[in-house]
């Protein structure tokens, strides 16, 4: 097992019967994202967005009961300057970019997660 980081970049290699699987790890603080190779199930990205959101939160009744119609400003009570934030954690997170267009458009916890998917793909 390799294990090397020099908080930039974080490779491991897992070896398998049969084979080996690369994973590698960009080290930013405390943000660390993984890239395996293999796409982030819905559920997977719904739950990073859910993470990302967390600390933001104001309404936390309205966090436990997340959805994807949950809207991030109105119910989970996230100040407006706050959004600004939570676009460049996905960014860093996800490894994307967000353009101003998308990032208005980014309203509720599923708008957020569908942004994401369109990225990642």
């Amino acid at each position: 097992m390799i294990n090397s980081c020099d908080n930039y970049l974080d490779t491991y290699r897992f070896g398998e019967e049969g084979g080996a699987q690369a994973r590698s790890c960009l080290c930013f603080g405390e943000h660390t994202q993984f890239h395996t190779g293999v796409p982030m199930t819905r559920d997977e990205i719904f739950a990073k967005v859910v993470e990302i959101v967390k600390p933001y939160v104001k309404n936390e009744d309205a966090l436990a009961a997340v959805a994807d119609d949950t809207n991030i400003l109105e119910d989970l009570k996230v100040n407006s300057a706050r959004l600004v934030d939570i676009i460049l954690n996905f960014e860093d997170e996800f490894d994307i970019e967000v353009e101003d267009e998308d990032a208005d458009a980014v309203n509720t916890v599923g708008d957020a997660v569908a942004l994401i998917q369109e990225k990642l793909s």
